[in-house]
């Protein structure tokens, strides 16, 4: 009997101390999350978010809410299909998915956020000049300024659509204006002007939500044009796919002996034929390589390169490939060149882990002009970053298309 008591007792000492450790870890996440600030007096709050996104602080990571205050060192992760809007100091700030934002300060005149990875669109506020963003090794400065920005590995692109920003990396000073870019690599960047083509649509639909302002370098009737091409292109391939044979997975070990060659930039190697997960989800999107603009620019082509050229300028049509969440543009030109039987060629950087096509087709960069060379657009658009670095989307639309002198391809 006495037994029998003991054991109650501690049984129940236990249940108390469960509870007590289930308390003491709600309270903590509790005061981790915070919420007692009123989110119209805050320095930095989620105004509104579409789709699942967290939010990690310190250590902690939970969901993101609309009216979630922010506060310093925090850090906002979009997930697929996701998008936020962040208020920051007088500034807004537009998370497309995918991206990861750092807020690294709310003091005044310095970095108020570090784009991780991803994409941004930024309002920034026009009462004063603040530093607003890490974008790679340079802090940007803006001037009440509208811009996009994108971070991806080892590279970063800022486009300007109002206003001006200061792009500034030790002793080096970019002043970049309304109508002109700049390209990061490392602690080196370089200005080029701005052409509403090279936005994506995430960017052009923030861009025409605010060009009833007229601020804008672009009209909302050209952006709106943009996007309006962009989905006759995807719906054009749709339709071309569906005569085609789909490319599968399973589909990589039919690659012809020495049709797919690259080359490591370091001594670490990558598995180039590793296969999806077995009970990953598959999904589709359409492929295209072409080089139809060759044809125009034969007497630039270097001798002996006219046979790889088919004299329509396509060298594989419109065609299905299916896939796994996680996949790139790139590993999808590697299984279609490997299922067909296409010559491809790159460089990989493990490095960066990027990958660079080199050649299609025996077709290299270089073989048709100083500026010759491959490129890939999707669902209409010219990334800023390689293929390497382009996660796939279920009905995406892929085209490699080679280019013999800038602009010439669409």
């Amino acid at each position: 009997m006495e037994t029998k008591k003991k054991k109650k007792i501690l049984n129940a000492v236990m249940v108390i101390v469960i509870l007590a450790i289930i308390c003491a870890g709600s309270a903590a996440v509790i005061s981790i999350r915070g919420g007692s600030a009123a989110p119209e007096e805050a320095e930095a709050v989620c105004i509104e978010k579409t789709g699942v996104s967290t939010l990690e602080r310190r250590g902690v990571s939970f969901n993101l809410e609309k009216d979630m205050v922010l506060e310093e060192g925090d850090i906002v992760r979009t997930k697929d299909k996701a998008e936020a809007e962040l208020l920051l100091k007088g500034s807004t700030i537009f998370l497309n998915e995918n991206t990861q934002l750092r807020i690294t300060s709310l003091e005044e005149e310095k970095a108020l956020t570090s784009l991780d990875s991803g994409e941004i669109f930024v309002v920034s506020d026009t009462s004063s000049s603040c530093r607003i963003l890490e974008l790679q090794n340079f802090m940007i400065e803006s001037e009440g300024a509208v811009f996009s920005a994108s971070s991806r590995t080892g590279s970063g692109e800022l486009n300007v659509l109002s206003g001006k920003i200061k792009a500034i990396s030790g002793e080096t000073e970019i002043e970049v204006k309304s109508g002109q870019k700049i390209s990061i690599s490392g602690d080196k960047g370089e200005v080029d002007s701005l052409k509403a083509e090279y936005l994506s649509n995430f960017a052009i639909e923030r861009a025409i939500e605010k060009s009833g302002e007229g601020k804008l370098c672009f009209n909302e009737k050209e952006l709106k044009k943009i996007m309006e091409d962009r989905q006759k292109e995807a719906d054009k391939a749709a339709q071309e796919s569906q005569s085609s044979e789909a490319i599968s997975d399973s589909e990589n070990e039919k690659t012809p002996q020495n049709s797919v060659n690259h080359q490591e930039s370091s001594s670490s190697s990558d598995s180039d034929e590793a296969l999806p997960p077995a009970d990953s989800k598959t999904l589709s999107c359409t492929i295209e390589i072409r080089c139809d603009t060759i044809l125009n620019n034969m007497e630039k082509l270097k001798a002996g390169k006219e046979g790889y050229v088919p004299s329509d300028g396509v060298i594989l049509r419109t065609t299905e490939v299916k896939f796994t969440q996680g996949e790139t543009a790139f590993d999808i030109l590697k299984r279609a060149c490997s299922s067909r039987g296409i010559q491809l060629e790159y460089k990989a950087s493990s490095a960066y882990g990027t990958s660079y096509v080199q050649g299609i087709n025996n077709l290299y960069e270089y073989d048709c002009g100083n500026t010759s060379g491959w490129l890939y657009k999707v669902n209409g658009w010219f990334p800023d970053y390689g293929a390497s670095n382009y996660r796939l989307k279920d009905g995406d639309v892929i085209v490699f298309c080679y280019s013999c002198s800038q602009g010439d391809v669409k």
